[in-house]
């Protein structure tokens, strides 16, 4: 399923990843993701164009992802040591990928043959996912890259988003208390203490006492 951009919502938890550039020819690019039971929502894809000026697009991803409320992300592995420090003076913590590119298309393509992932209206990055390549390397391994001359720095950000946001135990409300229970494993649930005192008697004390040292009014039902 496609789907225009989606705003910030409080109640959901926002990943976003990085497919960074110098400004010369390769676009720099920020997909940001949530995660809605087993479905994976990329929210929006941002693309810059080369050419630009790095620090300029640093401060405007920057500024986005706050609006996320995202204060952590993850960038290509292949960015070099420029993003982590750059982003790091706009107040955005910076972790090189785990995987490479190739490894998360192969991680991205089975979440969206299951139906699992929902993407931005976006032709650019529909088409970069149709041109990417797979090809058995010596020793069996698959890996997957775009063809000579063409990019798809966008669809490896929304992969890099998908998989942060796939990776990530999804528990609702309601199983936390199934699973734990108002109180951690194994402690035997507080019983309340009751006053059993009438409601005369607990005013008389609290006046007698100007109110101090007075016990919580805390009758039995």
């Amino acid at each position: 399923m496609k789907h225009a951009p989606l705003p910030f919502d409080a109640s959901k938890r926002y990943y976003a990843f990085l497919d960074p550039s110098g400004g010369r020819s390769d676009s720099f690019t920020l997909a940001l993701s949530h995660r809605e039971a087993e479905k994976i929502i990329i929210d929006r894809v941002e693309e810059v164009r080369a050419p630009f000026d790095p620090s300029s697009v640093v401060k405007e991803f920057s500024t986005l992802m706050k609006q996320y409320k995202i204060y952590e992300a993850s960038s290509d592995r292949y960015a070099g040591v420029w993003p982590p420090a750059s982003f790091l003076k706009e107040g955005i913590i910076i972790n090189t990928a785990e995987l490479s590119a190739s490894d998360l298309y192969l991680e991205f393509q089975p979440l969206m043959a299951m139906g699992r992932v929902e993407m931005p209206l976006n032709e650019k990055l529909c088409l970069q996912f149709q041109m990417l390549e797979r090809r058995t390397r010596t020793g069996g391994k698959d890996s997957v890259d775009h063809p000579p001359g063409l990019h798809d720095d966008m669809a490896n950000s929304v992969a890099g988003a998908a998989y942060l946001a796939a990776k990530q135990e999804f528990i609702t409300v309601d199983e936390k208390l199934r699973q734990f229970g108002p109180h951690r494993p194994g402690d035997k649930p507080e019983t309340p203490e009751v006053d059993t005192r009438s409601a005369e008697e607990i005013m008389h004390e609290f006046m007698s006492e100007g109110g101090k040292n007075a016990r919580p009014i805390r009758t039995k039902n």
